[in-house]
């Protein structure tokens, strides 16, 4: 797995910084497209899920867009988990952002899927995984905006409305509290199995941690997503993961 930059000890603890960082990284990354009112996208709030409310089993995954495992994650893990768990009912799978270097192709990504809808918000983020590549290349000459702003466009979102969803107070609000809930994370993709980190992002221990939940209901019983861990820091506005040393 893929730890976000900076050092990475157990005993190191997550500190974020926002508000300021948005508007600088978003007015000198963002292409420039006529606006009107019409424009601004419906933006999908909350854990979007893949499954049932209903199974006893909740994957919640914390990853990004610029994280190099968490693409191998969603390819090679992701489609077992959906044959085997969800499809069946016994699991749902939810995704939340934890920006990585670079952080404006990880914010992108995770506004603009959140922008196209929640019926297409899986489908934008595949076809931003399959290009990481591409956008992480292009994102070393400041062009990586442009290129997801062409790809959400395949799924229905308007160059304008991707603009005016990437420049949204709605969109950072919403990805600050996104993260506000995250636990202290030193990798990417963090996995919790019904609130529980598990140790590595394969699938034999993503199932053998499912097995455990489903043999033992009463002893490991659902927790909503917004629930698995407590903020690791009551410091507010999310961008960034910074590391420093802790106490």
């Amino acid at each position: 797995m893929v730890a976000p930059s900076g050092p990475t000890p157990g005993s190191q603890r997550r500190v974020w910084a926002m508000g300021w960082l948005w508007a600088a990284v978003m007015s000198a990354w963002l292409p420039s497209f006529a606006q009107t009112s019409d424009d601004r996208p419906e933006l999908a709030t909350g854990d979007i899920s893949l499954g049932s409310e209903e199974t006893p089993v909740e994957i919640l995954v914390y990853g990004s867009i610029s994280c190099l495992e968490c693409k191998r994650f969603h390819s090679d893990v992701l489609p077992k988990l959906k044959a085997r768990y969800i499809v069946s009912g016994e699991a749902r799978f939810t995704l939340r952002t934890y920006p990585t270097e670079p952080v404006p192709v990880a914010l992108a990504g995770a506004a603009l899927s959140r922008c196209a809808g929640r019926d297409r918000f899986y489908s934008v983020i595949s076809d931003l995984f399959a290009s990481q590549e591409t956008l992480l290349e292009a994102a070393q000459s400041g062009a990586a905006a442009r290129k997801m702003i062409a790809i959400v466009a395949r799924h229905g979102l308007s160059p304008e409305a991707a603009e005016a969803c990437l420049s949204d107070p709605a969109v950072e609000r919403e990805l600050q509290e996104e993260n506000r809930r995250a636990p202290a994370i030193d990798r990417t993709p963090a996995v919790f199995i019904n609130g529980r980190r598990v140790g590595e992002a394969s699938f034999s221990a993503i199932e053998a941690a499912i097995t455990a939940a489903l043999d033992a209901p009463s002893s490991m019983p659902p927790v909503i997503p917004a629930e698995a861990a407590p903020p690791a820091t009551a410091q507010p506005l999310v961008l960034r993961p910074r590391y420093t040393q802790g106490p």
